[in-house]
């Protein structure tokens, strides 16, 4: 009996623990919807007149070359004005094969985001932010870039690995690997985008900074604070009933180990 004591604790502990993360990502998409509704939506023609910005503010617009102007990405060469690498390499030790973390590296860009009235800075940490919402044709949250795999392995994509190199991203000529991915995510010019931000002074005018929480988003705000709302309702039903499960199955110890005293 004692067995079936520890084996149902152990089977206890997993929807518990499940609920703990269901609980967490709740909280955490409850947050989001706060700020979002805290964040005070302005033009750029509005934004370029106050004296003292708000400490939060959301803007839609689209992006448009800024200070850094128009970019080439490392990868595959495409015109944009924000990107970042994530690359991950495969090594092989005898009969041992290991993959190294994602290593990322990302440009120092500032693009411009212009409307109808006008047009601001970002700086580009904003698209490396993304507003992560559940969106069921694109689940990843990464909407706002264009997105590019590419895979080689030992002694092949020698033209990309050399520029690569030159440019400081990677460098295999004394420890080459097995094999290797670069994901590449890019932002290209005039791409729709929500932007959730700090203004900071710049010169005479604005410049946008995802603070603590900010980021961006090819959603409208009406519909982030919908889908904010509606994921954290959902997330804490999910969570909940973990929860119950793992307390029902706790009880179920409980009463086990209580026989087994009597």
């Amino acid at each position: 009996m004692e067995d079936v004591v520890v084996a149902v604790l152990g089977v206890a502990a997993a929807p518990g623990a499940i609920a703990g993360i269901f609980g967490a990502t709740a909280a955490h998409r409850r947050r989001l919807s706060r700020r979002l509704r805290r964040a005070v939506p302005v033009t750029c023609q509005e934004l370029a007149a106050m004296n003292q910005a708000p400490s939060l503010v959301v803007m839609t617009g689209r992006v448009q070359p800024g200070p850094t102007g128009q970019l080439t990405s490392p990868v595959t060469t495409s015109p944009c004005l924000w990107w970042r690498v994530d690359e991950t390499h495969t090594y092989r030790q005898g009969v041992r094969t290991y993959t190294t973390n994602a290593v990322t590296h990302r440009v120092e860009a500032t693009v411009g985001l212009s409307d109808d009235t006008g047009s601001v800075l970002l700086d580009g940490q904003v698209f490396d932010r993304f507003i992560s919402v559940h969106d069921i044709d694109n689940p990843t949250g990464f909407q706002l870039a264009t997105h590019d795999i590419v895979e080689g392995n030992r002694g092949g994509r020698r033209k990309l690995l050399a520029r690569l190199g030159e440019l400081g991203i990677c460098d295999f000529v004394d420890d080459p690997p097995a094999s290797f991915t670069f994901h590449e995510m890019r932002v290209e010019q005039y791409r729709r985008v929500t932007v959730l931000g700090t203004p900071v002074r710049h010169d005479r005018g604005w410049r946008l900074i995802a603070g603590r929480g900010g980021g961006s988003s090819v959603r409208d705000l009406a519909s982030l604070r919908a889908d904010a709302d509606r994921e954290a309702a959902s997330l804490r039903r999910v969570a909940r009933a973990f929860a119950l499960g793992s307390g029902a199955l706790l009880a179920v110890a409980g009463l086990t180990q209580a026989v087994l005293l009597w």
